[in-house]
């Protein structure tokens, strides 16, 4: 339907939340667990997040994924990519029959733009003896990336952070 691309860009334009943005995403699609899992097949990963995957554990950091997405979309597409190990935190969704049931386990009241307070994750680490690297394209980023020591952006992450820099 075309409400998705009403709500897709509301949030982009900055209008709604991406917790709105996802609620009513999810309200009007139906499928099953089987069709999904049979759209994922066909996603492939960006092959830079491949090589700054290696580039990590090449240097000994162990990345994470911060995800405004689902888990166990992300899970899917991961393994079908054959790309293993990386600890996630991200949203939940549930299937009841074809209608899906999404959560937001971690959402934060102070955070009203995000579904996921990612920054949540690692704040507390910005006191140790590293730095903290942040990987992101979009707008749900841009929270994580502003409390980040090292940022690779790209797309409307990077937008922004030229934004500030003019």
């Amino acid at each position: 339907s075309e409400d998705w691309m009403v709500l897709e860009k509301a949030w982009q334009s900055e209008k709604i939340s991406t917790k709105d943005c996802l609620i009513g995403q999810m309200k009007d699609i139906r499928i099953s667990r089987k069709d999904l899992s049979r759209y994922l097949a066909a996603v492939e990963i960006d092959s830079y997040f491949v090589k700054i995957i290696e580039l990590l554990r090449s240097e000994g950091v162990t990345p994470v994924i911060l995800s405004d997405n689902f888990k166990v979309i992300i899970e899917e597409i991961l393994a079908n990519n054959d790309i293993k190990g990386i600890p996630m935190f991200a949203n939940h969704l549930e299937f009841k029959g074809e209608e899906l049931i999404p959560s937001f386990p971690y959402s934060n009241p102070s955070c009203p733009n995000c579904a996921h307070c990612k920054k949540t994750h690692f704040i507390h680490d910005k006191s140790m003896d590293h730095p903290v690297v942040y990987v992101g394209d979009c707008r749900s980023d841009i929270c994580a990336a502003m409390e980040a020591d090292i940022v690779f952006a790209k797309y409307t992450l990077l937008a922004h952070f030229n934004k500030l820099n003019r």
